[in-house]
């Protein structure tokens, strides 16, 4: 199964652009537990390994 690197070594801008440091962490944290998962929830809907990245 394919894995995109920037899946697993980057943090959404979005996220590192949060002001709150505990909302930034706690968001962080969320974001690496369950992004494997959000990551293929959204290729099985979009079929595209580079959209479902993008939406992740």
């Amino acid at each position: 199964m394919f894995f995109p690197k920037s899946i697993f070594f980057s943090i959404p801008l979005v996220i590192l652009r949060m002001e709150n440091e505990d909302d930034r962490r706690f968001v962080t944290e969320l974001y690496q537990k369950y992004k494997l998962n959000m990551y293929y929830a959204a290729r099985r809907i979009v079929k595209d390994s580079h959209i479902a990245e993008d939406l992740v």
